[in-house]
């Protein structure tokens, strides 16, 4: 199924040199760009928070594949100019995913590196996390141990990654019986 989303046109083109300038303007090394799997290019619209769809008449948005420690699951789409982000198949939670836990990274006191947006992420030559879908995120990094780039992040990061708690009822003469 990832296979053939890779083989859609609607996912994507190589970037253009204007697009292509704009990451390298904004510091990102050439070498971050094309691996360990090329950036695309694709118009796509984002239908629901944290998702995104190919859209003709969508903006053109920076795809990444989203790779965890048994490859390639997912892709992710990033607007720059909105900041918008979310992945297309609602899996991947995070850029940089198969990082987590290698070399003890987030497991053993080795804090996991999070980064405000995929631009830092490739500046940082795709070392580190950028969270994509903070629900999967939150499930994915629960008990680790995250490096936040400042205060500011931190809380951010906090906040994004808390899920609520659930709503929970109990019948009528239940109630009794936990009171007593």
């Amino acid at each position: 199924m990832i296979k053939d989303l890779f083989e859609d046109p609607a996912e994507g083109t190589a970037p253009t040199m204007r697009q292509l300038s704009f990451l390298l303007d904004a510091g990102v090394p050439l070498d971050a760009i094309v691996a360990p799997w090329c950036l695309r290019v694709a118009r796509v619209a984002f239908p629901e928070r944290w998702r995104y769809a190919p859209s003709p008449m969508g903006d053109p948005s920076f795809v990444f594949a989203v790779i965890a420690s048994d490859g390639i699951i997912d892709l992710a789409a990033w607007h720059p100019r909105t900041g918008r982000i979310g992945t297309r198949l609602g899996i991947g939670g995070l850029l940089g995913e198969g990082q987590i836990g290698r070399d003890g990274l987030g497991t053993t006191g080795l804090p996991l590196p999070v980064l405000r947006t995929p631009a830092d992420w490739l500046m940082a030559h795709r070392k580190g996390l950028v969270v994509v879908d903070p629900q999967a995120a939150a499930y994915r990094l629960a008990g680790m141990t995250l490096h936040a780039v400042d205060v500011g992040h931190g809380r951010d990061l906090r906040d994004m990654l808390s899920l609520p708690r659930p709503f929970i009822v109990v019948p009528a003469q239940t109630r009794e019986r936990i009171a007593a």
